[in-house]
């Protein structure tokens, strides 16, 4: 073991992992946020006059998302995004928002995010359950509350939404049940539409603004958006990961010992450079040993799915798997891949996985693009009563996924997805 150890820690590409992990920005990492500070950043971003360098961009993203996730809404939903929409949106200025925090109810109870635009003459009231729970009497309670606000003759003009931020919302799936009173009210996010400002943080950031490193992080931290360079480092430490399998497991090990358990043999032989090593490198080896866990799902697939042509993609606790058949299906220009099975740990998930079907419709090309919404329409019929204009689509997702058996619900998944797909033809 101890020749195996010096060689990993003599390999070049390990050298190369631990410079690209050495990302000052990513606070996030650092600091674990509560659903309060996620509230506390979320109201800097959509402050335009805040130094974020996004001005209302990311503001706009929002109610954008919004208003695609509002389409079964009723009462007061219905009428904002009747009146707001994209083109609408897109084409104000949002410079007269003002964010408030913890805004108190008659009840003595808060709401996490208010919004008011006395320019504009828009209420938008934001209840942000980062991963925990949230039930029916909360929203009915919060809804009738703020009515009280919503209908005094100073806002009489204003049109007002509801809006849930739920890191865990299964999109499709979950939009099933968002159809009756008094869910429907509200329209349901995940954070998946942060994307778009890590991508113009990041163009930002290249012409020197700073300031939207932080943008990046924390949007990073919150969707699978990852940086071109970290999506070169989980490629990298796969490979890092297979290669030395027994080294990495044992730095795994070593990573979760107690410093009281060391004694002067320990600390002087392997055991101690293996507790050395995990401590000074903590991000290395932790994502080394995701890779190492999650690798198994590939060899059980490919295993279970013989004849087929997979991809499989690893991130921070997170895998990607496609075929390279569904290549076809792509547009010319395609930024992210438009069909794949993705898994990941929940947030507060006590370790718990999740799975289910990405769908990005615009990066298909124009020829499948009918066909292949056909298709998933009928096997996913949710899709067909959801947002049909939506950049992204989550399709049969399973959550609260235990390691050991996240291997055979990715089987089903795929399964699930190719099934839906033999019926589109391919053009060309």
């Amino acid at each position: 073991m101890d020749d195996a150890f010096q060689e990993f820690v003599a390999d070049p590409r390990l050298r190369r992992a631990t410079e690209l992990l050495k990302r000052s920005n990513d606070i996030f990492k650092v600091i674990q946020l509560s659903e309060n500070q996620h509230s506390e950043i979320l109201k800097w971003l959509f402050d335009p006059r805040e130094g974020h360098g996004q001005g209302d961009a990311i503001l706009k993203d929002f109610l954008t998302a919004a208003y695609g996730n509002s389409f079964d809404n009723v009462g007061n939903n219905r009428d904002f995004f009747a009146a707001w929409t994209p083109s609408r949106i897109a084409r104000t200025g949002f410079h007269s928002m003002i964010a408030t925090r913890e805004y108190v109810l008659p009840s003595a109870k808060r709401l996490d995010l208010m919004m008011v635009d006395p320019v504009n003459k828009m209420l938008v009231v934001i209840e942000n359950k980062h991963g925990s729970k949230l039930g029916s009497d909360q929203l009915e309670s919060y809804y009738r509350e703020f009515s009280i606000l919503r209908n005094r003759p100073a806002f009489a003009e204003y049109l007002s939404a509801y809006i849930v931020l739920d890191r865990n919302f299964g999109g499709a799936k979950d939009e099933e049940s968002n159809r009756i009173v008094p869910r429907n009210r509200w329209a349901f996010l995940d954070y998946q539409w942060l994307e778009a400002g890590a991508e113009r943080a990041e163009l930002q950031l290249k012409r020197g603004n700073q300031s939207a490193a932080l943008v990046i992080a924390y949007c990073q931290n919150q969707t699978d958006y990852e940086l071109p360079e970290l999506k070169d480092l989980d490629d990298l430490l796969a490979d890092v990961a297979q290669d030395y399998r027994e080294v990495v497991e044992a730095l795994e090990e070593a990573s979760c010992r107690d410093i009281a358990t060391l004694t002067p043999g320990t600390i002087n032989g392997d055991i101690g450079e293996f507790w050395i090593f995990a401590n000074h490198y903590p991000d290395v080896v932790a994502r080394l040993a995701a890779n190492a866990r999650l690798s198994y799902i590939d060899k059980h697939l490919r295993a279970a799915l013989p004849g087929r042509d997979l991809n499989t993609d690893f991130g921070d606790n997170r895998f990607w798997i496609d075929d390279t058949k569904w290549d076809v299906f792509k547009s010319e220009n395609w930024k992210r891949q438009p069909l794949a099975v993705h898994g990941w740990e929940m947030k507060n998930g006590d370790g718990l996985f999740a799975v289910g079907i990405q769908y990005r419709p615009q990066n298909l090309s124009d020829d499948s693009r009918e066909q292949v919404q056909q298709a998933l329409e009928n096997e996913f019929p949710e899709l067909k009563r959801g947002r049909q204009n939506a950049s992204f689509r989550m399709l049969g997702k399973i959550d609260r996924v235990t390691e050991p058996t996240l291997a055979g619900k990715a089987q089903s998944v795929y399964l699930r997805l190719e099934k839906a797909l033999q019926a589109v033809e391919v053009i060309g």
